[in-house]
């Protein structure tokens, strides 16, 4: 996990609407609190819907909600990127030759909101 940001950041926009876990249980549809305090504790990653609610409730994008991870998910997929350069698959490596030029930005130089 990167340095500079948390897995996520759930909690804190949970406590800046002064919400309780099992309020945002209920709106997200979790059956209790302690979903909630899985993912706040990073012990758990909320499946793609649960993202989305967390995304309209708190309305702030998903990437900023879960900076950290989302970090991580960049570095890999431009270290993918680059491996594919030198691969046997023809239109993978054209693709990421295209995919790597467009990144004008190195990921580690990416930053959400929250730096």
């Amino acid at each position: 996990m990167t340095k500079d940001h948390l897995p996520n950041y759930l909690r804190t926009h949970r406590k800046r609407f002064r919400l309780h876990q099992h309020q945002i249980a209920h709106l997200v549809g979790a059956r209790s609190a302690a979903k909630i305090s899985r993912y706040e504790h990073y012990q758990r990653v909320p499946d793609l819907r649960t993202v989305f609610a967390m995304e309209i409730i708190y309305k702030t994008p998903a990437r900023e909600l879960f900076a950290g991870l989302f970090e991580e998910t960049l570095r890999s997929v431009h270290e993918r990127a680059e491996h594919a350069l030198g691969g046997h698959d023809h239109a993978l490596a054209s693709f990421a030759r295209k995919f790597l030029d467009a990144s004008v930005i190195p990921p580690e130089k990416l930053r959400t909101t929250f730096s």
